[in-house]
């Protein structure tokens, strides 16, 4: 279960990672400037090496701790926690 679980997590960080797009490009929109983008990186981390991203993905999985949605700014923990139960 331990090997499937570590395949699953290392296959959804590659896949967002390498076909996910730019999200500093996606976040800052049409107007934003390289300035703007390049502060976005600086913010999300993605100018940190790949296997110290991995390592924040991973900890973020076990942690609970899955940022706020870009869509509504709202805990994505708050989230599941309240919508998940009209789904069971």
């Amino acid at each position: 279960m331990v090997p499937t679980l570590a395949g699953v997590i290392l296959f959804v960080f590659f896949l967002f990672k390498f076909f996910g797009g730019d999200p500093a490009e996606i976040l800052g929109g049409l107007l934003a400037t390289p300035e703007q983008i390049q502060a976005i990186r600086q913010q999300l981390g993605l100018n940190d090496p790949w296997y110290v991203q991995l390592w924040i993905f991973v900890k973020s999985i076990f942690t609970f701790n899955w940022g706020n949605s870009w869509a509504t700014g709202e805990a994505i923990s708050n989230i599941f926690r309240t919508r998940l139960p009209a789904t069971l």
